[in-house]
């Protein structure tokens, strides 16, 4: 996992956030790949807490599944959703 510094004004919550969406998205962390809290909470220097909030708000957006006592997964790409956001796209614009 690539860690960047963290912003001026940040909370911890934002910077794990930020830090493992921007994992996600650049495949640093693949899809189907396992995340543990305890682990990402050791690498960016921060408790576990602001990390488990992050998380929880990654699982809001379907980026990560939890996994109860096992950690978080990063989802699959799922084609519906990609064919259905390009729709809601071209539609808008």
């Amino acid at each position: 996992m690539k860690v960047a510094a963290k912003l001026a004004g940040e909370t911890n919550r934002e910077y794990a956030l930020r830090t493992i969406r921007d994992n996600i998205i650049s495949l640093d962390i693949r899809p189907g790949s396992l995340i543990g809290e305890q682990e990402v909470a050791d690498e960016l220097n921060i408790s576990r807490t602001p990390v488990h909030e992050a998380l929880l708000e990654l699982s809001k957006s379907k980026i990560v599944d939890i996994l109860p006592q096992r950690g978080c997964l990063v989802s699959t790409i799922d084609s519906a959703l990609i064919e259905e956001a390009r729709f809601i796209r071209s539609t808008v614009e």
